[in-house]
């Protein structure tokens, strides 16, 4: 498998390499791809990314030029995208008007960035598709929610009181409820067992 440096000397383009940035080609087409921020996506979270695409022999190829698409898959499931991001020429450490997009993953998880595209305006360059491995980490909002649920559930286990075998709540050292029901009721039995024998000695 070709490394970075080999594709950007394949496309005799004078490129810096960064570990932030993933380059890809397909056929006579190379892209070199983008995440803000730092590869490192939130769920929830706005996420910029783009694509500086690059012809065999270092000419760029510019938004208006290409008919592109991005699609957002879930990570090995190609069947339907989960989201079309619309593209707009942006332009970003010294690439001028290239294709770019805010996305937004639901949740955390591994998913695939699709950019497809074909020439247009008379440009002269191979239909292309190139794909990127993206891995989401939990948002803000998912960590807050985890973290309010673990705190709901610890007051709940703190009020609830802790009652013994005997029926005695550790807690305040009193007699249960249920207890002092039972108690009753085994009263009730006592007593009427000493009136029916006294009837029956009558």
């Amino acid at each position: 498998m070709s490394t970075a440096r080999d594709i950007c000397q394949d496309l005799e383009k004078n490129c810096q390499l960064e570990i932030a940035h993933l380059v890809k080609t397909d056929g006579e087409v190379g892209a070199t791809f983008h995440l803000e921020p730092n590869h490192n996506p939130r769920s929830g979270e706005p996420a910029q990314t783009w694509f500086a695409l690059t012809k065999s022999g270092g000419e760029s190829i510019a938004l208006d030029e290409c008919d592109c698409q991005l699609e957002v898959f879930r990570g090995g499931d190609r069947t339907q995208a989960i989201a079309t991001p619309s593209l707009a020429a942006i332009s970003a450490e010294g690439y001028e008007d290239i294709p770019g997009a805010e996305v937004i993953f639901p949740e955390a998880g591994v998913y695939d960035l699709v950019l497809t595209g074909s020439p247009q305006n008379t440009a002269d360059f191979e239909p292309f598709s190139l794909s990127y491995e993206v891995t989401v980490r939990p948002g803000r909002a998912a960590r807050e929610s985890t973290s309010e649920t673990e705190t709901s559930e610890t007051e709940t286990s703190e009020t609830q009181p802790i009652t013994s075998e005997e029926g005695v709540d550790e807690t305040t050292g009193l007699v249960s409820p249920g207890v002092w029901g039972a108690i009753a009721v085994v009263g009730v039995v006592v007593l009427a067992g000493w009136a029916w024998k006294r009837l029956r000695s009558q």
